[in-house]
C-alpha cells in the first residue's frame, strides 16, 4: 500500500485478510477505500455485503449487493444474497416476500436452475410469501441439487428447512 496507496486491489485483498481474521472494522475500512478508489469494480460492494451481512446491518448489506448487482449483472450471486436476506432476515420490517421471489427467480435462471443455492434461495422467498406448495418444490429440487455436491452440513440445513415448509413455517436467520 505504501508502493501502491491508488491500488484498489491491494486494499481489497487486505479488506478480505481482515474479514479472514475476524477484524471487522479495518476490513471495513480497507473495502471503503477499495470502493472508493475503484467504484467499477462489482466484488469490492459485494465482498463489503458480506461483511455488512455477517455483522448483521442488513441495509447496508442489501444496499452493496445491489451495487454489485448493477456493476455485473451476468453475476447471480449478488442478487440470491439480496433474496436470502429479504426472505430470511430476523428483521421483520426488512423481509419482502414478493422482491425476493423475483430476486430468487432471476438468479435461479441465470444459473439455468442447475446450482442448488439460488434454488434454496426461492424455496425461502416462497416461504416468506406464504406460497407454500412452491416453497416445498423448490427446496426439495434445491436439495436433489445439493445431494450431487460434497457438503453434507449443508444438506442437512436444507433437509431441516424442508421440514419447516412442510410444516408451513418460513426460515429465519437467527439474531445472534
Amino acid at each position: 500500500i505504501k508502493q501502491e496507496p491508488r491500488n484498489a486491489d491491494i486494499y481489497h485483498l487486505r479488506g478480505i485478510c481482515y474479514m479472514v481474521m475476524e477484524k471487522e472494522e479495518p476490513a471495513l475500512k480497507d473495502l471503503a477505500k477499495a470502493i472508493e478508489l475503484n467504484p467499477r469494480d462489482p466484488d469490492f460492494p459485494q465482498d463489503r455485503a458480506k461483511l455488512h451481512s455477517k455483522l448483521k446491518s442488513y441495509q447496508k448489506a442489501i444496499a452493496d449487493y445491489e451495487t454489485s448487482a448493477k456493476l455485473d449483472d451476468e453475476d447471480w450471486e449478488p442478487l440470491n444474497e439480496m433474496a436470502w436476506i429479504l426472505s430470511t432476515c430476523p428483521d421483520d420490517k426488512l423481509r419482502a416476500g414478493k422482491k425476493a421471489i423475483a430476486l430468487a427467480r432471476k438468479a435461479s435462471k441465470m444459473s439455468e436452475y442447475k446450482d442448488d443455492v439460488p434454488v434454496d434461495t426461492l424455496a425461502a422467498a416462497y416461504a416468506e410469501d406464504g406460497q407454500f406448495a412452491e416453497t416445498v418444490k423448490w427446496q426439495k429440487e434445491a436439495i436433489k441439487l445439493a445431494k450431487d455436491l460434497d457438503e453434507p452440513e449443508e444438506l442437512q440445513k436444507m433437509q431441516e428447512r424442508l421440514k419447516l415448509y412442510q410444516n408451513k413455517q418460513p426460515y429465519r436467520e437467527t439474531k445472534d
